[in-house]
């Protein structure tokens, strides 16, 4: 095949058509002026509606009494703002029933450790006259009164020890209650300064109970 074939054969190809672009759609304005005056005052409103629930929601939680307690946590005074945070405490929480309830908790043990102690001086005081009746008779070796003074004084030791850790887990109960209810200055610590500054609090607390 020569070249002049090759060229007429090339003639009766048909040219390659481009490719068909489809234009997209643009849409066409919405015009304002075909949408009722109604259904426009009716969706601003709800806008505006939402945007001061918004904020008022995010006022109460600024203003709320969990986080003004938090702000307090780390009070070392009675202040106005402890004092106005207290008093919301006791509107807004039933922090006055709680305390009454450690209050006669705490009474009650108390009572049962005081009266404890009162029978084993009684059994004491027993013991003791019982020897010295027996020195009087003379059945009684002068050494059995020094050993039953010493005994004595042991178990009353014992006996007060025993007291002592009673009220210290008590008190670290009692604090672990209170800090859980973010109540000013409660913790669970030994520190002097901190415990008083607790019992102030406690104080201004049972005060409100019996008023």
């Amino acid at each position: 095949m020569d070249i002049n074939q090759i060229l007429s054969l090339l003639k009766t190809i048909p040219p390659a058509q481009p490719p068909v672009v489809e234009q997209p759609q643009i849409p066409t304005a919405i015009d304002l002026a075909l949408i009722d005056q109604d259904v426009i005052d009716q969706v601003r409103n709800e806008y505006w509606a939402k945007q001061k629930a918004s904020v008022k929601q995010e006022e109460e939680q600024d203003n709320s009494l969990d986080s003004l307690l938090v702000s307090l946590a780390s009070a070392t005074s009675i202040t106005p703002d402890v004092l106005g945070a207290v008093a919301r405490m006791v509107k807004e929480t039933d922090i006055l029933d709680i305390v009454k309830e450690m209050k006669d908790r705490q009474d009650q043990k108390e009572q049962e450790m005081f009266e404890h102690r009162q029978s084993i001086e009684e059994r004491q005081k027993k013991e003791r006259n019982g020897l010295f009746a027996r020195e009087l008779i003379g059945a009684c070796k002068p050494e059995e009164l020094e050993t039953l003074e010493e005994k004595i004084k042991c178990e009353l030791e014992q006996v007060d020890r025993h007291v002592l850790r009673s009220m210290d887990r008590e008190r670290a109960r009692q604090q672990i209650i209170l800090e859980k209810r973010k109540v000013p200055f409660f913790r669970v610590t030994d520190k002097p300064s901190e415990m008083k500054m607790q019992q102030k609090m406690l104080s201004i607390l049972l005060d409100m109970i019996n008023e």
